[in-house]
């Protein structure tokens, strides 16, 4: 921790840590709330297109607005297969993207970032589409609670929580544009 200096440190904690991690300095921002299922009924996946490498760039600019830290090195890997990595152009530029990957248990999706939430919820769509209907896991700020209605209504169900707790202050990204965290196996 202390060659991290003054930098904004944030952690994702299990309920049985908040404690522990608040003692050495963090403060809790928000909950996020694993969601599974198979998703169905969701409409609007036909707006949405498969990245390709000539909009990579675009993506990266889209990705710098929702994540609190430059990663171009990881989501130029991130976005090639076998993950599957979907965009939504909106008037003037892109509106959002979403990746999937399998997992033990059908796919896991994440980032999962967009302008608003029928646009997050078309890519969520389309990327139950390109998986063939198989279990979607998502992990989603529960500050997101439109979305998260939407979700439970479509089947997915709410299990694994954790609290996004931070160091040094906030990060100066965009939340509201945050519905569904990258991986929280990564950090």
């Amino acid at each position: 921790m202390a060659r991290l200096g003054n930098r904004i440190i944030g952690l994702d904690s299990v309920a049985e840590q908040r404690a522990n991690y608040q003692r050495k300095g963090f403060v809790p921002a928000y909950e996020t709330v694993r969601y599974s299922g198979r998703a169905t009924g969701l409409t609007g996946g036909n707006g949405v297109k498969p990245v390709t490498a000539t909009g990579a760039a675009e993506i990266l600019a889209y990705d710098r607005q929702c994540f609190p830290a430059p990663r171009e090195a990881f989501l130029r890997e991130w976005l090639q297969r076998p993950r599957i990595a979907l965009f939504s152009a909106g008037p003037a530029d892109i509106a959002g993207y979403g990746v999937a990957r399998r997992c033990r248990e059908g796919f896991k999706i994440g980032p999962l970032f967009a302008d608003d939430m029928d646009m997050a919820l078309a890519l969520v769509a389309g990327l139950a589409d390109m998986t063939a209907g198989e279990t979607l896991h998502i992990d989603v700020p529960a500050t997101q609670v439109g979305f998260v209605a939407m979700l439970q209504a479509a089947g997915m169900v709410p299990g694994f929580t954790t609290t996004r707790m931070y160091k040094g202050g906030k990060p100066g990204n965009a939340p509201t544009k945050v519905f569904g965290i990258t991986t929280l196996e990564l950090g």
